[in-house]
């Protein structure tokens, strides 16, 4: 993927090529430790968001700006401190670079998601008059397209740690480029955008907590996993999970894409941007919450049968 978007550079506009170089540079830590791990090294999560902050550092560094506002008025004022904005804004991306990682669990959803992301990202781009950040975050979408057609349905090849991480890196600047070029941009349109990977890992983060667990311990109930354990008891049979596989992305990816949407018809509103955010956030937790019951509901005609086989388990333990 990462290939296809460098391969595009030399027939790219100066400008654009400008912009996607010092992208490519920055995400080069993060390529490394994600790769390491991938190809059988033991690179904790801590390290591999220890390398993802570096990269946000040296991202900060090449294209010498940061997160100028959050769009909450007494916390902006705290963004006129540099060194407090480049550190919340290397916290930021990344989080989002780790929350790429976090949702590539199935054929097709992290890949499906970052080009739901760029899409969304390039319109915000256009609107708010920076077309090479347009450009190139549309060439980074048509290199993961290009990894989707292999990638999806059967999962012939895998984004890894390494790719998940480095998309993730990109287009948590990419926004930040934006906010940072054009003031109008709001904060919390950004989010909306890149909603899904940020939802997801914030409530993980949540759910662990709840049950005692530690922040960075995985666990298979994130959203995408409920959803598809849910389709295997009670739609696709659970002997079939290279079909329930690809068919819970494809349930999956309009909802990825509604906040994005909604991100790109508000990307210079904040009011109803964050209204928008606490309403999706709303219906992230709700639509998990049935899911969770419709997998452990059982099935009708089967009481009788009092087989444990045909019992759907709970999958979400202590709660």
């Amino acid at each position: 993927m990462f290939g296809g978007w460098l391969t595009c550079l030399p027939f790219l506009d100066p400008a654009v090529q400008a912009v996607s170089v010092r992208l490519a540079l920055s995400a080069f830590p993060v390529i490394v430790a994600g790769l390491a791990e991938d190809l059988g090294h033991d690179v904790s999560p801590r390290r591999r968001l220890l390398a993802a902050g570096i990269s946000g550092l040296v991202a900060a560094f090449l294209f010498g700006l940061w997160l100028p506002k959050v769009d909450v008025p007494v916390g902006d004022a705290l963004f006129a401190f540099a060194p407090f904005a480049i550190l919340f804004t290397v916290f930021c991306t990344s989080g989002v670079s780790h929350a790429f990682n976090l949702i590539d669990g199935m054929h097709g959803l992290a890949a499906g998601t970052a080009i739901i992301g760029a899409v969304g990202l390039s319109a915000v781009a256009v609107q708010s008059g920076q077309p090479d950040i347009a450009a190139s975050v549309l060439v980074i979408a048509a290199a993961t397209l290009g990894f989707l057609a292999i990638n999806y349905p059967f999962g012939l090849v895998f984004l890894g740690d390494a790719g998940a991480y480095s998309i993730g890196h990109v287009l948590a600047w990419v926004s930040i480029l934006i906010l940072a070029r054009d003031l109008d941009a709001t904060a919390w349109a950004m989010v909306l955008v890149l909603f899904w990977p940020v939802a997801d890992t914030c409530f993980a983060m949540y759910r662990r907590w709840k049950n005692s667990q530690r922040a960075d311990q995985p666990d298979r109930l994130h959203h995408h996993q409920v959803v598809l354990r849910m389709l295997e008891i009670r739609v696709i049979g659970r002997d079939r999970r290279h079909l329930a596989n690809p068919v819970a992305t494809l349930v999956l990816l309009p909802f990825i894409a509604m906040p994005t949407l909604a991100g790109v018809l508000l990307w210079n509103n904040p009011a109803w941007a964050f209204a928008a955010l606490v309403v999706f956030a709303a219906l992230f937790v709700v639509s998990y919450r049935l899911v969770i019951g419709l997998a452990q509901r059982r099935p009708a005609g089967r009481a009788s049968l009092g087989k444990e086989a045909d019992r759907p388990p709970a999958i979400m333990p202590g709660e």
